[in-house]
Parts: structure tokens; sequence; C-alpha cells
């Protein structure tokens, strides 16, 4: 069992999430290519 505390931002009717912190608490990779602007999300298990 799981208990974060996760900070989320709504707007209008949509919650948004940090998609790095999600991935890096399931265990994944989180790797930021500035060049360009992109994310690479690897599972390391």
């Amino acid at each position: 069992m799981f208990c974060f505390v996760l900070v989320s931002l709504k707007h209008s009717v949509t919650t948004l999430l940090s998609l790095r912190f999600i991935a890096e608490q399931l265990g994944c990779k989180v790797e930021w290519d500035s060049s360009t602007q992109e994310i690479k999300i690897t599972d390391t298990k």
C-alpha cells in the first residue's frame, strides 16, 4: 500500500498531476531532453 502527499492543480474541470512524481513512485526512470523538449519514461523493472 502506498501513501503519498501529491500536489495537484485544478484548472477548470481538469486536475493536473505531476507525471514525474507518479512515474518515479512507480519505479520508472524519467529523463528530460531540453533540446527537443521531450520526456522519456522508462520502466526500470
